[in-house]
């Protein structure tokens, strides 16, 4: 990939897009990932990386045994074609993420072909764009997969670096109270805006009960049936709700809804729910119902 094996890559590369029948078989015996000797090339080059990083001043990664799986996989099918790419053969490392389940912020990779291991990280190291990968300050995970391949044109070692920066994990408690405080911390809201227990009753019975993705229909729908209950209940001082749906994988990210700065807003219910969106993320649903009282 880089130095005078860069025009060998290139040309690999460029047969196999063009000359797919050209591909050359599986080379026999590759060395499964995660035997001892690959396993131990593998904790070499995370010594040296770690090295790499502390002489910058940043912390040392920490392993990921997910990642690990997703980096061995594709050593492995490297291996196999016979060249290295970030897209090859099971597609760009964020498909290859989501089809995992990996659930990350960040997530770069850095892939290399070498004879030897040392060989391979000083070419790492020799490359601007993969030192700075290496050097990623966002990224606290590594997963390293190595595997060796039988001596010839293809032959050497695959290597796969995958550095990220994982999601990390909230309880829809801990989601509710960071919006919670989101509301109580901005200066900007009117002061009579306050949380309404019988409307956070409502959104929680309402929040597990509407599709994902959410339909606008279903949403007069709840207003209707929300202010139905309300009046039920004896609440006729509101002259009307509101309705706000925020989807969020980082719940860091949680805004307070436009309608409670509205004129006129008095009182607001929310609710969370966790849900799984198409790319295979978790995320959070925060349904907050809002009452005026204008």
């Amino acid at each position: 990939m880089m130095g005078r094996l860069s025009a060998w890559i290139v040309q690999m590369l460029l047969v196999a897009c063009f000359l797919p029948e050209c591909r050359p078989e599986s080379p026999p015996s590759i060395e499964q990932p995660g035997s001892g000797s690959t396993r131990s090339l593998e904790d070499e080059l995370l010594r040296l990386t770690n090295l790499h990083r502390r002489s910058r001043g940043l912390a040392p990664l920490i392993v990921d045994e997910h990642l690990t799986v997703i980096a061995r996989e594709q050593s492995m099918g490297m291996a196999r074609q016979g060249f290295i790419s970030h897209d090859l053969p099971s597609g760009s490392l964020d498909h290859r993420l989501v089809q995992a389940g990996y659930q990350h912020v960040t997530a770069i990779e850095n892939v290399a072909h070498c004879r030897t291991l040392t060989g391979a990280h000083k070419s790492l190291l020799q490359s601007p764009p993969h030192e700075r990968n290496i050097l990623d300050e966002n990224s606290t995970r590594v997963g390293i997969g190595i595997v060796r391949s039988p001596a010839g044109s293809g032959g050497g070692l695959y290597i796969t670096e995958i550095f990220a920066k994982p999601r990390e994990r909230h309880e829809l408690s801990a989601v509710q109270d960071m919006f919670l405080a989101k509301v109580e911390e901005d200066p900007d809201l009117p002061v009579s805006a306050r949380p309404d227990p019988l409307l956070e009753e409502i959104a929680s019975d309402s929040v597990h009960s509407i599709n994902f993705p959410v339909e606008r229909e279903e949403l007069r729908d709840l207003l209707a049936a929300s202010a139905g209950r309300m009046r039920r209940n004896g609440r006729s001082e509101l002259s009307r709700l509101d309705v706000s749906v925020q989807l969020l994988e980082d719940p860091a990210g949680v805004k307070v809804p436009r309608q409670i700065w509205e004129q006129g807003a008095s009182t607001f219910g929310s609710a969370v729910r966790e849900v799984t969106t198409p790319r295979n993320q978790r995320a959070f649903l925060i349904l907050t119902l809002i009452g005026f009282s204008n």
